[in-house]
């Protein structure tokens, strides 16, 4: 049931809930995404093509046969309240001098509404910018990607990476549903999980941050690297390759951006992922420099990492009294990131 304690709702259990349970469930040709046409005109970006469909179905009002999709939605005024893409130039600034990563991560993010809104607009000039604002930032903040989207149900339920339960959807499923990985006593809250993302997608995307949960540092998201050799740009291409990765410049200068999946420092140190890449990458860069390759030179390009990510978080020297209220969660944030760093160092310097 849905119940409200000390001013928060969330969903609780009537009675015990045996592990592997069926929390929720929703059929899959209800969803917004199975009236998409994937041949339209926004098919090179299925996340314009779904705000689109939201947008069209929102039109309708009540008489929508999806009105309970967005019937939720925050509204432009609450998201104007805590929403990153409304922070003004000084509560960016105030970001920049947290975190100077940080707050390139959030322009990013920024950027990216704005292409997503200039692609929808385009496609349809009459639309209102706030519309297509309010349901790209619901978008981020509450869609299960771009092959579920939104799925009103598990709107109910509340956050936890340590006791979050699983979003389930096989290939050859006709629902959407929401599994218990755990045991659930009567009257305990029953939570759902994000899954592991990235400890500044909570603050950018979800607008909160709890400093209690468990997080992770996605060094994909984190890491932009200068193209600045021959070899550089062959290990990179065959990074590109082999894990996700694209090129690009600004102002004649070459970056690389590594879009790898599930490669994170974790809050005791490295993931297995992340370990295996740096080791891959050590191994290839080697062989092309007709170098030896060793445990030292992983170790010594996982701390380089860990120390310019550690130097780059300045929350040690910043007054949480001197930083805006809308900002305090990123303040939080910084103040976590920089305990799991330190823990990984610790833990490069004794395992590597």
């Amino acid at each position: 049931e849905r119940r409200q304690d000390n001013g928060v709702y969330g969903m609780y259990a009537k009675s015990d809930i045996p592990h592997d349970t069926v929390l929720a469930s929703f059929p899959l040709n209800q969803l917004v995404t199975a009236s998409i046409d994937k041949n339209g005109p926004l098919s090179n970006s299925s996340v314009s093509n779904l705000v689109y469909a939201v947008i069209l179905e929102m039109a309708k009002g009540p008489n929508s046969s999806k009105f309970a999709f967005f019937s939720m939605f925050e509204t432009m005024d609450e998201l104007s309240e805590h929403s990153a893409y409304f922070f003004t130039k000084n509560e960016l600034r105030s970001i920049q001098n947290l975190n100077p990563i940080l707050y390139r991560v959030t322009i990013e993010k920024i950027r990216r509404i704005d292409a997503i809104k200039a692609e929808i607009q385009k496609l349809d000039p009459g639309l209102s910018h706030d519309v297509i604002i309010q349901v790209t930032l619901n978008y981020f903040s509450r869609a299960w990607g771009t092959e579920v989207g939104f799925v009103p149900v598990l709107d109910l339920f509340n956050h936890s990476d340590r006791k979050g339960n699983k979003i389930i959807k096989r290939a050859e499923d006709t629902h959407v549903r929401l599994i218990s990985r755990i045991t659930v006593k009567k009257d305990e809250q029953i939570f759902i999980s994000y899954s592991r993302k990235d400890l500044a997608e909570h603050a950018i995307s979800f607008n909160y941050f709890d400093s209690a949960g468990t997080h992770y540092i996605d060094y994909s998201l984190r890491v932009l690297q200068t193209v600045n050799s021959e070899i550089k740009e062959k290990v990179f291409r065959y990074a590109a390759k082999k894990y996700g990765g694209h090129f690009f410049s600004v102002n004649d200068v070459k970056y690389f951006k590594l879009t790898a999946k599930n490669m994170f420092f974790l809050e005791g140190g490295p993931s297995f992922n992340l370990i295996n890449y740096f080791k891959d990458i050590a191994a290839f860069e080697s062989k092309l420099g007709d170098t030896a390759y060793s445990d030292q030179l992983v170790l010594e390009n996982l701390l380089s990492v860990i120390d310019a990510f550690i130097s780059a978080n300045q929350s040690n020297k910043c007054d949480l009294k001197n930083i805006p209220e809308k900002v305090h969660r990123f303040y939080h944030l910084s103040i976590k990131e920089r305990q799991i760093l330190e823990n990984n160092r610790y833990w490069v310097v004794d395992n590597v």
